[in-house]
């Protein structure tokens, strides 16, 4: 598991989605279904979201759920995604015998967690002695040599406003995007 994956918040160590799922396929993922439970409504905000996950180890499951009181501003409009990220994070969990708490899954409506993610994300990790590359920096770098899509340069433009706007890179997206862009043709293929 990467250092880089874990966050400390308050003297405790949280583990963030992207590890959890680095994990997963490090340990032979093979499938992720997801279950709409509960439809966030005006009068009752609680969505929850059901994640069943297959491994070469086995079939492992996990709820999450999301609500105005349970995120901060920036992800109230986001409930079902929040609740599926809780939902397969808790699953990515038990299949991967990881014991931290994911930090998607903490109650953070204040402001503190949120400080947290830009110190972390701003941070210069060190691995073995050498610096580790950003997503942010990974991105400019696979959309240098690869053939991106009018989807793909929506979703990455998407990441960037987002970074500007608020401050904070979305990590689940961007792990979405890097993904994406590995499997674009590379500029020097595409004639």
């Amino acid at each position: 598991m990467n250092k880089q994956h874990i966050i400390n918040l308050k003297g405790k160590d949280y583990i963030l989605f992207a590890g959890l799922l680095e994990e997963a396929h490090n340990q032979e993922l093979e499938s992720v279904e997801t279950k709409l439970i509960q439809i966030p409504t005006k009068d009752n905000p609680l969505a929850i979201v059901s994640a069943v996950i297959r491994t070469k180890k086995g079939t492992f499951t996990g709820l999450g759920d999301a609500s105005p009181e349970n995120v901060n501003e920036f992800i109230a409009p986001h409930l079902i995604r929040m609740a599926e990220t809780r939902a397969l994070a808790r699953a990515f969990r038990f299949a991967t015998n990881i014991g931290l708490t994911a930090f998607e899954e903490l109650y953070s409506s204040d402001n503190d967690s949120t400080k947290t993610i830009k110190k972390n994300q701003n941070a210069n990790y060190k691995q073995n002695g050498k610096s580790k590359m950003s997503q942010a920096d990974y991105i400019m770098l696979l959309c240098k040599s690869k053939e991106v899509g009018p989807q793909l340069e929506k979703k990455i433009n998407f990441l960037w406003d987002n970074k500007k706007k608020e401050g904070i890179w979305p990590i689940r997206e961007a792990s979405d995007a890097i993904e994406m862009l590995k499997r674009c043709p590379d500029k020097s293929q595409v004639a």
